[in-house]
């Protein structure tokens, strides 16, 4: 994790760095009331998420003067200060942040929105590919068969599909009926 502030002719910078990651992004103006009054929250986010710097996201402060020579999308939107946002890589905009504009609130954001959901989100995909992997395994042990000894078990294979859809069809019956019955 980063944390990165854009200067008001750096829009190029900003460009490149959500272009390929993803980032919490706070768009701000130095003459903001609340802008002002939220920097110290901000200027703290990095001792509350000090266990999460091998992650890949950045948390960057855009100043306003940046944002008219921006190109990427997230900054389409933005009519006051200060806009608090995920941006995701394209630079697309994501979650808008509208909670307290505390540190451990904003923690508490990046934490649950943008780490985990990026850390399961990985999990997922890899479980989907170690699935595939298993697959193939079992499709290239099957070739080592005879095609006797295959077609049988395919005959076993397709009746065990059957009844475990049967199986879960009247799960999914009696789940509604436990459903009907609570009400």
């Amino acid at each position: 994790m980063k944390f990165i502030s854009i200067g008001g002719n750096e829009s190029k910078k900003f460009d490149k760095l959500v272009n390929n990651h993803p980032a919490f992004v706070k768009f701000y103006s130095p003459q903001c009331g609340h802008c002002v009054a939220m920097a110290p929250a901000w200027n703290n986010l990095s001792n509350k998420l000090d266990n999460y710097t091998d992650t890949d996201l950045y948390v960057v402060e855009v100043h306003a003067d940046a944002i008219p020579n921006i190109k990427s999308k997230c900054t389409a939107d933005i009519q006051g200060f200060p806009t608090i946002m995920e941006v995701k890589p394209g630079g697309l905009k994501g979650k808008e942040y509208n909670g307290n504009r505390e540190a451990n609130d904003m923690s508490e954001f990046i934490i649950n929105e943008l780490i985990k959901s990026t850390h399961s989100s990985k999990k997922h995909s890899s479980k989907k590919h170690s699935k595939k992997h298993s697959r193939s395994k079992k499709h290239s042990r099957s070739k080592k068969h005879s095609s006797s000894k295959k077609h049988s078990s395919s005959k076993k294979h397709s009746r065990s599909k059957k009844r475990s859809r049967s199986k879960k069809r009247s799960r999914s019956k009696s789940k509604k009926i436990r459903v009907d019955t609570d009400v």
